[in-house]
Formats: structure tokens, sequence, C-alpha cells
């Protein structure tokens, strides 16, 4: 029943769309449903007069889309672990966000995610073991919006550029034993070093620089913990 129902819904707002959403050839896939959509919801939607410059506009509709790439990979051997991940989107934002120009094209963000992280351990002893790490993480961002200054003097178009750049790198080693069935003393290092952290912002044609700054962090440690056993009267816990 409810699968008849959607059908009956989807049909009664694909009725009177424009033919030019339902005239596309089946190697568009579903963007000419996703237009009749929109067109027929759009008819639903009251908006205040001062959306429109006058009675006549047209209403302009506009589908966001993205481009994703996304790769991973991981081998293994013994106790040694590597793994590796790169990402990258390039999405459009038609909706006009920041005040920028409502269903312009140039406005898109563009992020790229990554890291590699190397991992080693080992046991010895019985009771024995170690672990080591390493590992690489970096991002990258990009931002255009344009907006329109003409209200404050400026062209009717300038676009903001918006980077943002961050990388670091770190390394771990801790030893633990087992002297029992129930407790896990460990100890450890720990440094990462956020070598470059990066925020840029400006405007192109006429350049302005709203924000330019590069710097960079780390930060060492040293811990030890343990897991307490079970008594009768107490709950588990651990000590850091």
């Amino acid at each position: 029943m409810g699968r008849v129902f959607s059908c009956l819904v989807t049909c009664c707002l694909l009725w009177g769309a424009p033919p030019s959403a339902l005239s596309q050839s089946d190697d568009d896939g579903e963007c000419p449903v996703k237009l009749a959509l929109l067109y027929n919801f759009a008819q639903f939607i009251q908006r205040p007069p001062e959306a429109f410059h006058g009675p006549t506009s047209p209403l302009t509709l506009r589908v966001g889309g993205q481009t994703l790439c996304q790769i991973f990979a991981d081998f293994s051997y013994h106790g040694l672990t590597l793994e590796e991940a790169y990402g990258w989107r390039n999405r459009t934002i038609p909706t006009a966000p920041f005040n920028t120009i409502f269903n312009d094209p140039g406005t898109h963000t563009i992020d790229a995610p990554g890291f590699l992280d190397l991992k080693y351990e080992h046991k010895f002893g019985g009771d024995w073991g170690y672990r080591a790490r390493f590992y690489y993480d970096h991002y990258n961002f990009s931002g255009s919006y344009p907006y329109d200054a003409s209200s404050k003097g400026g062209p009717s178009r300038v676009v903001n550029e918006d980077l943002a750049i961050g990388q670091r790198w770190g390394a771990e080693f801790e030893v633990s034993k087992k002297p029992g069935d129930h407790q896990t003393p460990i100890a450890g290092l720990e440094y990462r070093d956020d070598f470059q952290q990066v925020q840029r912002n400006y405007d192109l044609q006429p350049y302005f620089r709203y924000l330019n700054d590069h710097r960079s962090s780390s930060i060492g440690a040293a811990f030890v913990q343990d897991s307490i056993p079970r008594r009768s009267n107490l709950t588990d816990f651990r000590v850091t």
C-alpha cells in the first residue's frame, strides 16, 4: 500500500511538469525526475513579493551537484599495518550561502583530505608487548563565493576566495605488560607536529586581502595507564 501511495504522489508531481524536463534522454538518469519534482513543489510555495524584481520575474531552479573521488588502500604483514586514504570533492552550491549571488555557477568548494598510517605491534616474553605508530595527515580546502558589491559602490560580481591548508605528522610508542588476566599496565610517548596551518581569505578583481595566517604548533606527552580488575563492590575503571 505504501509503495502504491508513493507512486501516486510521484505521478501527481510529474503531472504538469515542463516538457523540457521530461523529454531528456534516458542517459540523463534521474535528473528529469528531480527537475519535475522541483518544478511542481515550487508552485506550492508562497514567497514574499520582495523576493522578485517584478511580477513577471522568472522563477529559476538549479540543482546543486558534486564530483567525488575516494581512494583507500591497506597492507598487512605479520605485525606491520599500512593504511592510506585520499578524498577529493568538488561541490557546487547554487543556494547563495553567505549572501553570495543566487544560482551563480561559480559558487563551489573543493576539499581534499588524506592520511597515511603505519603501525607495528609485537608480543614477546609471553606477557610483554609494544606498539609503534607513525602517521601523516593533510587537509586542503578552497571555496569560491561570488557576491554583489554594487550596493557598496563596487562591481556587481566579486569573487571571494577562502583557502585552508593543514598538514601534520606524529609518532607514538607504547609498551605493555599483562601480569594477570584482567590487568594491563601501559606506558608510552606521543608527539605531534602540526607543521602547516594556513588560512587565507581575499577578493579577486579588485584584490583585497582579509586574512593571511600562517602558523605551526607541536605537542608531546608521556602517559601511564592501567586497568584495575573488578572486585565484588567495585566496577571496572581505568587510571591514566
